[in-house]
């Protein structure tokens, strides 16, 4: 079996979706659902540059605990890309609006 046809397996089956989904149910890891619509893509694209090892995991019958750890990894470290692409700007963001409320009305 090639990369391409365990990544698409992964996706049909909705693996990748209950992982994140189970990781992230207390509410701590993203405030925004759409990020992680994004991280489930960021992972799938990063999954086939994986090459002979997503296929070693695979036939070892692992892929659920690897998944499991990309997933964790992602989420819950402030030097993974997702933090980066999607966690830092919305905190950024979140800070700016509190600063414009801040401001008196004239």
């Amino acid at each position: 079996m090639t990369e391409y046809e365990i990544v698409n397996q992964i996706a049909r089956q909705g693996t990748l979706r209950a992982i994140i989904q189970t990781v992230t149910q207390d509410g701590k890891a993203a405030k925004d659902v759409t990020s992680l619509d994004d991280l489930e893509q960021d992972i799938y694209i990063d999954l086939l540059s994986k090459g002979e090892k997503l296929i070693e995991v695979w036939e070892q019958g692992h892929i659920n605990f690897y998944l499991s750890r990309i997933v964790c990894n992602q989420i819950k470290s402030s030097t993974s890309p997702y933090y980066f692409k999607y966690l830092l700007p919305m905190k950024r963001s979140v800070e700016f609006d509190d600063r414009l409320k801040a401001i008196p009305d004239e």
